[in-house]
C-alpha cells in the first residue's frame, strides 16, 4: 500500500513551483530602452502610454508603429517566445530583436 503521509508533501512542492508566463501581456523592455505594456488588444507605447489599438493574439501582438518613432507607420510583429519567457519584435523588414520583461519599478 503506498505511503499517503508524503502526498500532502508532494502537493505542497507542486504548487510551489514559480509561475511561467503563458501569454504577451505584460511589461517588455528593448536593450535600446523602448518599452511596452501589452494587456489584451491595447497597447501602452514608450514612457508617454501613447495608446496602440493592436491586433492581439495571446501569443502575438500587431501594430503600426506610432508617429514620433523613426520607423513611423512600420508595421511590428510581437511574438511571444514561451522557450525564454521573451518576445521577438520584428519592425518593417527588420530583424527580429530580443524583448525581456521589465525588471520591476523602483517607487
Amino acid at each position: 500500500m503506498p505511503n499517503l503521509r508524503l502526498a500532502p508533501s508532494l502537493a505542497v512542492l507542486l504548487l510551489a513551483t514559480p509561475a511561467v508566463a503563458d501569454s504577451i501581456d505584460g511589461k517588455w523592455c528593448s536593450e535600446d530602452g523602448r518599452r511596452i505594456i501589452i494587456e489584451g488588444s491595447l497597447g501602452l507605447w514608450g514612457t508617454g502610454g501613447l495608446k496602440i489599438a493592436g491586433e492581439y493574439l495571446r501569443y502575438t501582438y500587431l501594430f503600426a508603429m506610432p508617429a514620433g518613432e523613426p520607423e513611423a507607420g512600420q508595421r511590428v510583429e510581437m511574438r511571444f517566445r514561451r522557450m525564454d519567457q521573451s518576445i521577438a519584435v520584428k519592425i518593417g523588414e527588420g530583424e527580429a530583436r530580443i524583448w525581456r520583461k521589465c525588471p520591476p519599478e523602483v517607487s
